[in-house]
């Protein structure tokens, strides 16, 4: 089994956290690796996570030469994990280790994926809570994508589906979509988070809308359907409207008055152009990232001992 640990700037709680893991590893006899990604960490974690490594063999790590992103730091995690399943956790403490059994049991009974959903935070914002809420419901009905509400990256693949992930070389990563897209027979659990050990969250408001912008622009082409919809819908009566005026000024013989009207309509359809461009951009600029094929993520060190 391999657990996967992404971190970043978690000096407050990665000792006490990797320590909790280690700990119900031991007492459940679970042979295990525990692959800590720190995902360009400028505190002092990596510091930690290697000097506990040095006494602990089932601690392997990965770190990547900068910050990349929360997806970039999994996908590093499932590219390099050798166990027969894997499962990924936060390095917060808020992903209880009571569920790990509860994932192994459906496991064991054929399921290749289990889902954790989260039942609620009470140290989440309210906005926070509204977005998460709302969002995964929002892309499972405008993409092929079933992500359940509440979903999190904490998470029991199996080994076909770990090899499922490697295969994928997309840049926009949105993990949660990932794994709901690649099928294969799958079972939600549902738990309620822990509270925060110590530190603050490093997802600000704006990394989530982000992230939510990804999955949306990685998974969709809706919002281009919605922008023609919406544009042909706008065509037609103008055209009809256009066509009345000339009749209108052939019949009478005089102009139709009203060019403030006229220069409000031009600024709300210009206004409506641009968002348009903007969504447009949006696909164009993800194509672009493509096409360059930079790798997902660069190691700067990296140490995958064998366990003794």
């Amino acid at each position: 089994m391999s657990i996967i640990i992404p971190v970043f700037n978690e000096e407050l709680c990665i000792e006490r956290f990797l320590n909790d893991i280690l700990s119900y590893l031991e007492e459940s006899n679970i042979s295990c690796e525990v692959i800590v990604v720190d995902d360009g960490s400028c505190d002092n974690s990596l510091n930690i996570i290697t000097e506990m490594a040095v006494e602990e063999s089932r601690l392997k790590i990965i770190s990547l030469s900068k910050n990349f992103g929360k997806e970039a730091a999994l996908t590093a995690g499932y590219d390099h994990c050798s166990g027969d399943l894997a499962i990924c956790m936060d390095s917060d403490g808020q992903h209880p280790l009571s569920i790990i059994p509860v994932m192994l049991e459906k496991w064991s009974e054929g399921y290749d994926v289990v889902i954790a959903a989260s039942e609620g935070r009470k140290d989440k914002s309210r906005i926070k809570k509204y977005l998460s809420k709302y969002f995964s419901n929002a892309i499972s009905k405008i993409s092929n994508s079933s992500i359940p509400a509440g979903a999190s990256d904490f998470s029991l693949l199996d080994k076909k589906a770990v090899l499922a992930i490697q295969g994928l070389k997309e840049q926009n990563r949105y993990m949660k979509g990932i794994v709901s897209w690649i099928g294969y027979k799958s079972i939600i659990v549902k738990y309620t988070p822990e509270v925060r050990q110590n530190g603050e969250t490093k997802f600000s408001l704006f990394k989530l809308l982000e992230l939510a912008v990804n999955g949306i622009v990685g998974f969709s082409t809706l919002p281009l359907r919605l922008w023609f919809y919406l544009g042909l819908s706008i065509a037609m009566p103008s055209l009809l409207y256009a066509l009345y005026l000339i009749i209108r000024t052939l019949i009478l013989g005089r102009d139709v008055p009203g060019y403030a009207s006229l220069m409000v309509s031009l600024l709300f359809f210009g206004g409506v152009q641009l968002i348009a461009i903007g969504v447009i951009g949006e696909y164009v600029g993800k194509i672009l990232i493509e096409t360059k094929k930079r790798p997902l993520y660069l190691i700067k060190y990296i140490d995958l001992k064998k366990s003794k």
